[in-house]
């Protein structure tokens, strides 16, 4: 396809929005996948010492732990793999 001269604005606050929802969906992956770790890491009672996670360690219980916008579980809890409600939110 031949470029017929430069975008027009319309083309180009188009593309904008796009690439600003795609910033978005990239952000909200990037906290669920922190949210993940930081409940791996309180499950397995691994401290690095880092910067201190959004919640704190003592109040994250992992049989209990699921991130807000993960759906409930379906399959009863005894039978669920570990860290099966991580996945889920990822």
């Amino acid at each position: 396809m031949a470029n017929c001269g430069p975008p027009s604005i319309s083309d180009l606050q188009n593309q904008i929005r796009a690439l600003s929802a795609n910033v978005s969906q990239t952000e909200a992956i990037a906290l669920k996948v922190q949210r993940a770790v930081e409940i791996i890491r309180a499950a397995l009672g691994i401290n690095t010492g880092g910067a201190s996670p959004s919640t704190p360690p003592s109040t994250v219980l992992p049989s209990t732990a699921q991130p807000s916008a993960a759906p409930p579980s379906t399959t009863p809890p005894s039978s669920a793999p570990p860290f099966s409600n991580v996945t889920e939110a990822v």
